[in-house]
Order: C-alpha cells, then sequence, then structure tokens
C-alpha cells in the first residue's frame, strides 16, 4: 500500500487511557498511530506524518483545543476531525460548530471517559468516509451526477388542524462510490477549497426549481428553501442569474427561500449585503440558518433584509429536558415575532419537541420525526402518510391539557 493510501491516526492526548482506548480502536481499523500529548508537539506531527484524521482532546497540559483547531483551518486539505474532552457536554457542541464554522471536517465528538465500544461505533462511521476528498472526485461528481439534492417537507405549526405541510428544504447528497453517502459537512468544504460551489450552488438551484414546479399541481403554494454558501454571497451576478433560473422554470420567485448562515452573511462585507437586498428586491425570501450559534448582533440582525428566522435543531434536540434549550429557543421565537418574521424549527426528532414548538408559537418545523429527507418525485406518498400520521398527532395533543407544555420559568 502506498504512502498516499493508507490510513493514519493523530491521537493529541496527555490522557493515557483514553489514547490507549483510541489507539487500540484505529489500528483495529487498520490505520497507522501516532500518539502526542502536547499541543507545542501537534503542528510538527501534522506536517510530518500527515494524519487522514485526528483526535484531539480539547483539555492539553500546555494549550486548549480551539488553538489546535485554528491552526487546522489554515492548512489545505485540513484532515478529519473527532474531538473529546470530559468536560459538559455543550462545550463539546460549542466546539464543533466553531469548528465547521471554519470549514473543518467534523467526524464527531466524545464524552469522556472514553469505551471502547462508543469509539467503535464512531469509527464504524467514519472508515468509508475517511481521506481528503481531491478536486478530481468533484469534478467527476459533477459530471456523472453523484450530487443528488434530497427534500425535507417542513410543516406548518399554526394550521389550525392537520400540521400541513408548507415546502420543503433542498439538501444535497454525495452518493460517492467509494466513500458511500456523503453529508454535506464532509465534502462542502473541499467543493469550496477547490472553487467548485458556484457550479454545485446552480445545480441544487435548478433541480430543486423543477422538483417545487411539479409539486404546484398539487399545491401551488409550496415553496422551497436552498442554502447559500459565503462564496455565492460574494457573486452579485448570482441574483439576476436566480431570477433568470426560476422564470425559466416558471415558478414565481415568492415561492423560493434562500436560507443563510450567521457566519456567511453578518460583518462588513458590502458584497453579501448588496446580494442578499438584491434578492430581497426580487421577491425571493430570506432566512437566516443556524440562528443563535453564531455572532450576529441585534443591530446586524436589524439591517439584513430577512423574511424568517431559523432555529438551529443544536436547541431543538434538547427541548423535552433541557430548560435553557427552551428558554432560548422561546426568546428567538419571540423576536422574531417582533420583528416580523417567520420561524422555523429545525432537527426536530421527538412527538414532545413539536408540542413543545407549537405551544412556543413556531409557524414551521422540520426534522426526521416529520420524515427524512426525500428523494425526487416521492412527495405524494409522503403526503398521504404524512396526513394519517398528523391526525394522530393532532388528537393526542387534543387531550393533553391547555398550557401544560408552558412550563418555562
Amino acid at each position: 500500500m502506498s504512502e498516499t493510501d493508507q490510513s493514519r491516526l493523530l491521537i493529541v492526548d496527555h490522557d493515557d487511557a483514553a489514547r490507549s482506548v483510541l489507539a487500540d480502536t484505529g489500528e483495529g481499523f487498520g490505520y497507522d498511530v501516532l500518539p502526542i500529548g502536547r499541543g507545542a508537539d501537534f503542528a510538527g506531527a501534522y506536517r510530518s506524518f500527515r494524519p487522514t484524521m485526528v483526535c484531539l482532546n480539547l483539555e492539553l497540559p500546555d494549550m486548549d483545543g480551539i488553538e489546535l483547531l485554528r491552526w487546522l483551518s489554515e492548512q489545505p486539505s485540513p484532515a478529519p476531525i473527532i474531538m473529546t474532552s470530559h468536560l459538559d457536554g455543550r462545550i463539546l457542541t460549542s466546539a464543533m460548530s466553531l469548528a465547521r464554522s471554519r470549514r473543518l471536517p467534523v467526524f464527531g465528538t466524545l464524552c469522556k471517559p472514553l469505551n471502547s465500544e462508543g469509539v467503535t461505533r464512531l469509527f464504524e462511521s467514519t472508515v468509508r468516509t475517511a481521506g481528503p476528498i481531491t478536486p478530481r472526485e468533484i469534478e467527476r461528481a459533477l459530471e456523472a451526477g453523484e450530487l443528488r439534492v434530497r427534500y425535507q417537507p417542513k410543516i406548518d405549526l399554526s394550521a389550525a388542524a392537520g400540521l400541513p405541510v408548507r415546502g420543503a428544504e433542498a439538501l444535497v447528497r454525495w452518493s460517492h462510490p467509494e466513500r458511500g453517502l456523503l453529508t454535506p459537512e464532509r465534502f462542502l468544504p473541499a467543493v469550496e477549497r477547490g472553487g467548485y460551489m458556484d457550479r454545485l450552488t446552480d445545480h441544487v438551484f435548478t433541480s430543486a426549481l423543477g422538483e417545487l414546479k411539479s409539486w404546484h399541481r398539487l399545491d401551488d403554494t409550496l415553496t422551497m428553501a436552498i442554502n447559500l454558501s459565503a462564496t455565492t454571497l460574494r457573486d452579485l451576478d448570482m441574483p439576476d442569474r436566480f431570477e433568470s433560473f426560476a422564470r425559466e422554470a416558471n415558478v414565481p420567485l415568492d415561492r423560493i427561500i434562500l436560507e443563510i448562515t450567521e457566519t456567511s452573511a453578518l460583518g462588513d462585507d458590502p458584497h453579501a449585503l448588496d446580494v442578499l437586498t438584491r434578492l430581497r428586491l426580487k421577491g425571493f425570501g430570506l432566512s437566516l440558518d443556524d440562528f443563535g450559534t453564531g455572532y450576529s448582533s441585534l443591530v446586524e440582525l436589524y439591517r439584513m433584509p430577512l423574511s424568517e428566522l431559523k432555529v438551529d435543531k443544536s436547541f431543538v434536540a434538547h427541548l423535552d429536558s433541557d430548560r435553557e434549550a427552551r428558554i432560548i429557543v422561546r426568546s428567538i421565537i419571540d423576536l422574531a415575532q417582533n420583528l416580523g418574521l417567520k420561524t422555523c424549527a429545525e432537527g426536530v426528532e421527538t412527538p414532545g419537541a413539536l408540542d413543545c414548538l407549537r405551544e412556543l408559537g413556531c409557524d414551521q418545523a422540520q426534522g426526521f420525526f416529520i420524515t427524512v429527507p426525500l428523494a425526487s418525485g416521492t412527495l405524494d406518498a409522503f403526503l398521504t402518510r404524512w396526513r394519517e400520521k398528523a391526525m394522530s398527532l393532532r388528537l393526542v395533543a387534543s387531550n393533553v391539557p391547555e398550557g401544560a407544555v408552558q412550563h418555562i420559568a
């Protein structure tokens, strides 16, 4: 096996027990393993060892892992990361959000103390996707149709009955012939670094328009949400190009919602504000994705021409059990309502989270509890299944005493 084909695992951890579990597991999956115990040795080891995966403890004796994440983000084609910590799980969640905002590929997180079973499960989920993605792979994927669009329906929580479907979000997936099914966080950093983001965005946009047009025979009020990257927001020609695509497909512009993240849109970049304002003038909806996880100020929020705020899944996931998460979600919904904006919650995975969002006044929701992202051409069948499921949810909810979920201090 050549050096370029060999999987190499760099473990950065001073904890002997954790290093032993990670090293044994890594070797069991065929990795060459290099363990180091100090952050000061990381840069040299990374350059010489050239890992295909990094296991990074956020709490090192000489520096914290955030400093190393910053350094990694400045490297070409950084290796995927697994982060560990014995602190509160929210620390790992924050670090993962930070890493992804820096366009770093993150495979997952592990809370200490580590156990072989949990580490093995995470390695099993990554073994097919390890190694940097090359420009040649991306070029081939675009040409061969490996990058496919899936559609996650969004339901109306404010409707009097039935929880009707109001639209969907277009989500790109890569059906890679060797690496398996890849989600965006695995390949978008490589797409952006390689200069392919505009081509990918146009592909997703035109595919989603075709799907939305086919849905309008069922319901011409359905909407489609499409994600935009920071790179796309610097393209001053994009608003005219998207308008042209929509008019060619005979899709009304007000049925298209363009989603942006805090880190890509907020700040002092006049190009982004130029593009976003022109999109709103043309009639597109504009949604701020992952709200509450970035660095926005109220001043920046006020000056953005938004029509919607999306409640991040990291808050929604804990609505059933975490009082702080409920307080944050209520605050986001109240803020949006006071600004005249709609709200959509993502990551709904339990009926309890759905009930709480309804009580808090959220407008729309999406997530695996409703359905996994759908393949093209399957909305009809889903709508039939959902009407039956939504009816049972409505009947259950009608038996809950009024205000039962309103237990937020």
